[in-house]
């Protein structure tokens, strides 16, 4: 999911029972939920079906989106925000990671497995929303999408109370007030500040990073389950997990400036996606990125060089017709460039083949109008590619 629009400071006044009264039920609600999850983990066996169902109600009610209100002094339908957008952000986040922890501990757990009548009883949905590894990756996500807000709040973050209300919202005008009443997991303004200054001194994408690293570990783990309890081997939803974890993971190490291992991530990722053109292309769009910042950094291209990715990319019908034709324009330029290690003008174009493959395309090359030519003479060649 993209990152949370711009933060803006709240235009209404809000009144300051019913934004205590929705932090109070935010937090009673997050407590409830670990107790209640735990309750279908912990025994053995777990009952997933009851835990699935009530973590997809706790995502959708509380976890979707940030609470909204009607704005007082406007015309009807009207909303404003109640809680700023990095504290829903990081409230999210908190709970994936706790309950991330939970499922990897109680659900996955290889000194108590499940019996294997019992998991081929459960629905694919079930398993999946309460997987390790699932939860894991929507906890690095949800990292990822705290940073960036984090980082925009801190740069629109001003002196006085209209910055101030981007850090506690629409009660920054009434945070040193003495006739507020006090609930239990109501808002602490003084709390707020401090949390949002921890989390501006967290690194996210390294936080993010050791999540989609997890996730990869607990998915091996859960793959190996999976087929001693009789699934085939390379099945579809586990070929799309894999390269769904290995973008994830090869995204988050290009934004730390690893290239290098990004790259390989991304080409794990391209072996899986094969059939899904959508999710191929974006792969290949963002691995012929990253080797292009390998190039730059290096005079070592390696093995595959960004020209032999966008070369496959342009060669696939059905990728290609996912690319913008300034996509197509560029790939095509640089696979079909020269060759500084070859002669003047000279062209070469390279695929990964094994010994045994046959070519990916088919072309006669005809010379129209000629019937010979010396060697260095420039001629007119027509080029038929099927």
């Amino acid at each position: 999911a993209p990152p949370p629009a711009a933060p803006s400071a709240p235009a209404q006044k809000i009144d300051h029972r019913l934004v205590d009264s929705i932090h109070q039920c935010r937090a009673i609600a997050e407590a409830l939920n670990a107790k209640l999850l735990a309750c279908y983990l912990v025994p053995r066996p777990p009952n997933l079906e009851g835990a699935a169902a009530q973590w997809r109600r706790h995502r959708r009610t509380f976890l979707r989106r940030a609470p909204l209100a009607n704005a007082p002094g406007t015309k009807a339908g009207a909303v404003a925000e109640v809680v700023v957008a990095w504290n829903h952000c990081s409230y999210v986040a908190r709970q994936l990671i706790r309950v991330a922890a939970l499922m990897e501990r109680c659900s996955h757990d290889a000194a108590a497995p499940i019996e294997t009548s019992t998991t081929a009883s459960l629905s694919f949905e079930s398993t999946s929303v309460c997987s390790a590894s699932a939860a894991n990756t929507s906890a690095a996500e949800a990292m990822i999408r705290l940073g960036a807000i984090v980082k925009r709040t801190k740069a629109a973050r001003t002196p006085g109370k209209q910055g101030l209300a981007l850090i506690v919202g629409p009660l920054a005008d009434r945070s040193t007030s003495d006739d507020r009443q006090r609930y239990v997991g109501g808002v602490v303004c003084e709390a707020m500040e401090s949390e949002f200054e921890f989390e501006v001194r967290r690194d996210h994408t390294e936080l993010a990073l050791q999540y989609a690293t997890k996730a990869i570990e607990l998915h091996k783990i859960e793959h190996s389950q999976s087929l001693s309890s009789g699934e085939e081997p390379g099945s579809k939803e586990g070929k799309r997990s894999l390269a769904r974890l290995h973008y994830l993971n090869g995204s988050i190490l290009s934004a730390l400036g690893r290239f290098t291992e990004a790259a390989e991530h991304f080409g794990n990722a391209a072996s899986f996606a094969a059939g899904w053109p959508g999710l191929e292309a974006q792969i290949l769009r963002a691995r012929g990125k990253c080797l292009d910042r390998i190039k730059e950094a290096s005079a070592s291209h390696g093995d595959v060089c960004a020209a032999d990715v966008k070369l496959l990319a342009i060669l696939n019908a059905n990728v290609a017709s996912l690319l913008t034709s300034k996509e197509i324009e560029e790939a095509a330029a640089e696979a079909f460039s020269a060759d500084p290690s070859l002669a003047v003008g000279a062209k070469s174009i390279s695929w990964p083949v094994n010994d045994n493959a046959s070519a990916p395309l088919e072309f006669v090359v005809t010379f129209p109008g000629l019937t010979h030519a010396t060697s260095g003479d420039i001629v007119p060649a027509v080029v038929a590619v099927k």
